[in-house]
């Protein structure tokens, strides 16, 4: 608009002071910028994405030779455990939320073996599956180390 044209509609109220409430306490700074943050319409999306981003491993299967071996070691174990040094145990760990899963490891003092149920127990509470074990060895023996 140019200086003719100047719109004088609001010329009674434009220079008004703020008008002030005597009943209600003015909003903190806080408050105020909260009617203005952003709203979540997709809410869950984000955690969602994330998680059909995240990534599992496959399950190795072992072999004959292998998983007899497991057995082997995990019966001589069972037979020297109270007396036994450390051990670290490679176990797979299904994931709960998608298929596939990650391998782990604990390492500690067995506890006990239990065949029947097919479980290993350490002394710091661990229980694993003997069908979930991947690798067996004593402490500061790690496969494939020389």
């Amino acid at each position: 608009m140019t200086g003719k044209d100047v719109d004088r509609r609001y010329d009674d109220i434009i220079d008004l002071p703020h008008h002030v409430s005597k009943k209600r306490k003015p909003m903190d700074a806080l408050s105020r910028a909260a009617q203005f943050s952003p709203f979540a319409a997709l809410t869950g999306y984000e955690d969602y994405i994330f998680e059909e981003g995240r990534f599992t491993d496959g399950r190795a299967e072992l072999d004959e030779d292998e998983k007899s071996s497991i057995g082997a070691y995990l019966t001589a174990l069972a037979s020297h455990y109270p007396d036994s040094g450390e051990v670290i145990v490679t176990y797979w760990s299904p994931d709960e939320r998608k298929a596939g899963g990650r391998y782990l490891t604990v390492s500690g003092k067995v506890e006990k073996i239990d065949f029947e149920n097919g479980t290993v127990s350490f002394e710091n509470g661990t229980v694993l599956s003997v069908s979930d074990v991947f690798s067996v060895s004593e402490y500061g023996n790690v496969p494939g180390e020389a």
